[in-house]
């Protein structure tokens, strides 16, 4: 079985927050909760998406079902640069556009606080355990 972890119910139910927040919840209630939550859930599976995505593209033939530590631990930090710089430089507005003209129209609102959400990547990091490759 390939990518278990992205099956894992806490990564489900980040990914499922994130959409549910973005394109219901924050239009009906607008509030301090909202703006956050899709940071913190956002930030709860999006390394395991993108190692996800790192190890298909350097072997789309294999079998994928553990995680290295140290791979991961790499995702955690470019998803925290990209984090930064799409929440505190000029980047955001043009990843709004592009997103939005190709996705789904999002906001990015600056926000000093928000960096309290990659807190996150700490229980990420301890799921990612759970699937650590072994050596034989």
């Amino acid at each position: 079985m390939s990518f278990p972890y992205l099956r894992h119910p806490l990564v489900l139910f980040s990914l499922c927050l994130t959409l549910f927040n973005d394109q219901y919840l924050k239009y009906h209630y607008a509030g301090l909760i909202t703006g956050k939550l899709s940071d913190f859930a956002g930030l709860f599976y999006f390394p395991f998406f993108l190692y996800a995505v790192s190890v298909f593209v350097r072997h789309p033939k294999q079998q994928h079902s553990h995680i290295s530590l140290r791979g991961f631990a790499v995702c955690l930090i470019v998803t925290e640069i990209l984090f930064v710089l799409l929440k505190y430089t000029a980047l955001r507005t043009e990843f709004v556009q592009i997103f939005s003209w190709y996705f789904f129209k999002i906001e990015i609102t600056p926000d000093i606080s928000d960096m309290w959400a990659l807190l996150v990547h700490v229980p990420a990091f301890f799921l990612a355990r759970q699937y650590k490759l072994t050596p034989n």
